[in-house]
């Protein structure tokens, strides 16, 4: 007699990676730019990497940490050095508008 073998399927849920990419989109588009939107949208591309961190470990929540850091910390000293120049500019007596 022919022996009969059961296989069983097993099917992994997907992947969610909604957030990592969420967080690596976000993170480009602070450091692209930083100027006007970079710190905001670094904040919220270390939220959403941090989010994705914690479902999976993947590269994408990574690179979304990594460039929303980077794109925060490019912002913050840009916003400092503008506030610099206003105050010591300011100091001068010459600071038109």
């Amino acid at each position: 007699m022919a022996e009969v073998v059961k296989t069983e399927v097993v099917q992994t849920p997907k992947e969610a990676k909604g957030f990592s990419i969420a967080g690596l989109v976000l993170g480009i588009c602070s450091i692209v730019l930083v100027v006007w939107f970079g710190f905001i949208l670094g904040i919220l591309a270390i939220i959403f990497s941090s989010l994705g961190l914690k479902r999976q470990r993947n590269g994408l929540a990574l690179a979304g940490l990594i460039t929303g850091c980077i794109g925060t910390l490019i912002s913050l000293v840009i916003g400092l050095f503008y506030i610099f120049l206003f105050v010591y500019a300011s100091a001068q007596n010459n600071f038109t508008f």
